[in-house]
């Protein structure tokens, strides 16, 4: 039996962040039913990128600071750790939390920011299949896990919250090697469901204050929610947080693989706090960049033919590109390269369309083609 509490929170303010926070792990027993004095707890927000919390493309600091200090009264050691998208360095994780909000959190309260950036090999069976996975030193070194996730859709996965935000426990470019070695969206999102089976945090609370709508992970719209959703199953949670937004199961398949692996059924999901029905999103916009597949549908030369016409590889508006090289640094196939001062696609077949590189352009220059209506 899973528990998810949602509670109405319609403001950043840090006082009201505070209180709603501390409500929703009181619905779970209290801090303490988590956090031990000594404790070596990591808290692993939502920190895909460069970006500021206003964009709503990060774990807003209000939240982390509010998770912290009850960690803290609870007398455990808080590191605060994500691993990007893009190189895993101290200097680049430097830009992001200060850019994040949380070099000034960190500067106010006693937790460490974790800067280092060494990961450990492990192979691990998980629901009957053998996994091999890189995790970041701070995942293995802690005691225990809370999962900070922010509300988002998601252009490739189509949402992205408190299962996928643990692809962050896998090391910078790694990530970029794991959609390599992974091309069938259903291989690769078993692999996230299984990491995240894997890494099984103690506690997961979802900053749904204010969400992202449209072509997120990081390029999507910022959208008002006013909600907080916690629970210590992280499978649970996502199910649940759909179910507000609007998307269906079979739309996202860290949550259809979930639901067919026996991760999570609904019937066993208890509801604390706020009821479903009144915490519902309206209108929440789906990304309109979405792969799509007929494998099931179409065979042979003739499937690969319309998959490669409906999937089509990312295009570079020049005039919006700042040569910061961070698509061709994320790029898992290697077909985008600086040439002449231009980022320049240099084999369309071999794209995987994967859409890493408008996922981590900071100036939204990378275009991909919307689906036409009648198939999103």
């Amino acid at each position: 039996m899973s528990n998810v509490c949602i509670l109405k929170c319609d403001t950043y303010d840090q006082h009201q962040v505070d209180k709603t926070i501390s409500e929703l792990f009181e619905r779970f027993g209290g801090i303490g039913a988590f956090v031990k004095p000594g404790c070596k707890v990591l808290l692993k927000p939502n920190l895909i990128a460069k970006k500021l919390p206003e964009t709503m493309a990060v774990t807003h600091p209000a939240v982390v600071r509010a998770v912290a200090k009850l960690a803290l009264d609870a007398g455990g050691v808080v590191t605060i750790a994500d691993s990007p998208g893009g190189i895993y360095k101290e200097n680049y994780l430097n830009k992001i939390y200060e850019a994040a909000g949380l070099k000034k959190l960190a500067e106010e309260m006693p937790v460490r920011l974790n800067y280092d950036t060494g990961y450990q090999d492990i192979t691990a069976d998980i629901n009957g299949k053998k996994r091999k996975f890189s995790i970041i030193n701070p995942v293995i070194e802690n005691d225990i896990i809370i999962n900070l996730p922010k509300l988002k859709t998601h252009v490739m996965a189509n949402y992205t919250g408190a299962v996928k935000n643990l692809f962050g426990t896998v090391p910078g470019l790694t990530k970029a090697e794991y959609h390599y070695k992974y091309p069938k969206k259903e291989e690769f999102f078993s692999m996230i469901t299984d990491l995240c089976a894997y890494i099984k945090p103690m506690f997961s609370v979802m900053d749904g204050i204010c969400m992202m709508e449209g072509d997120g992970p990081s390029n999507g719209t910022p959208k008002k929610a006013d909600l907080l959703i916690g629970s210590p199953d992280p499978f649970a949670l996502d199910e649940i947080a759909l179910q507000l937004i609007g998307f269906h199961r079979e739309e996202v398949l860290t949550a259809k693989i979930a639901w067919e692996s026996g991760y999570t059924t609904q019937e066993e999901i208890v509801m604390l706090g706020q009821s479903l029905k009144e915490s519902v999103v309206p209108d929440v916009k789906k990304p309109n960049i979405q792969s799509t597949t007929f494998e099931k549908r179409i065979p042979g030369f003739l499937n690969r033919r319309i998959n490669a016409f409906l999937n089509p590889a990312p295009k570079i508006i020049q005039e919006r590109c700042i040569l910061c090289g961070n698509c061709t640094t994320i790029c898992p196939a290697k077909v985008l390269k600086k040439q002449s001062g231009r980022i320049v696609l240099m084999d369309h077949k071999k794209c995987i369309k994967c859409y890493c590189c408008h996922e981590m352009c900071p100036k939204d220059a990378i275009y991909i083609r919307k689906l036409p209506k009648f198939l999103r």
